[in-house]
């Protein structure tokens, strides 16, 4: 659905993601209309804690390709500013080498093959420090130390049942439920 989309320009998102501020990096991006690609990402650390061998294979393609990425990369918010940028062959030969080297087993294959893409076009991190994309209770935790600082949360794996309880206090906060009259 990424690529089939009929825009040039276009923002994906996944569904388990909470904004808490107005996102005014991707307010510019729209606004200004910027020829700029972004992302999010994990911190790279907690990545490799608990993600050893994607961030291994992620590691080894950028050193193989001689790309400047962070392993910690993201897809769960991409700012494209032409998806022109998507080679359908690289990604279908990609994905057989995947295969050649038993690699289908790993969780995040798709999302590694888009940060190669994301690599080769020189795409930009959003802030993990106002961008967060959770997965674990630690990082969880942190992040509720400095929340005045968040504009968006990325909930995944453990962290997928606080997703429910934020949507619905954003939901309450912001009068998302007030019923209109007609």
């Amino acid at each position: 659905a990424l690529l089939l989309n009929p825009f040039s320009r276009f923002i994906f998102i996944d569904a388990d993601l909470l904004f808490f501020k107005r996102p005014q990096e991707i307010s510019n991006w729209i606004e200004k209309n910027e020829n700029v690609n972004y992302f999010t990402a994990h911190p790279e650390q907690v990545f490799l804690d608990d993600h050893y061998s994607e961030f291994s294979l992620r590691k080894l393609l950028y050193k193989y390709f001689d790309l400047k990425m962070t392993a910690g990369f993201s897809s769960g918010l991409l700012l494209i500013s032409d998806k022109k940028i998507f080679n359908l062959s690289k990604i279908n030969l990609l994905f057989k080498f995947y295969d050649s080297i038993a690699a289908i087993k790993f969780n995040c294959l798709e999302e590694s093959a888009l940060s190669l893409i994301a690599a080769q076009n020189k795409f930009t991190c959003l802030s993990i420090k106002k961008y967060a994309t959770l997965c674990f209770w630690r990082q969880y935790q942190k992040i509720l130390q400095n929340f005045s600082e968040i504009t968006l949360i990325h909930f995944g794996l453990e962290t997928k049942e606080e997703f429910t309880s934020h949507g619905i206090k954003q939901a309450l906060k912001n009068n998302f439920f007030k019923r209109n009259s007609v």
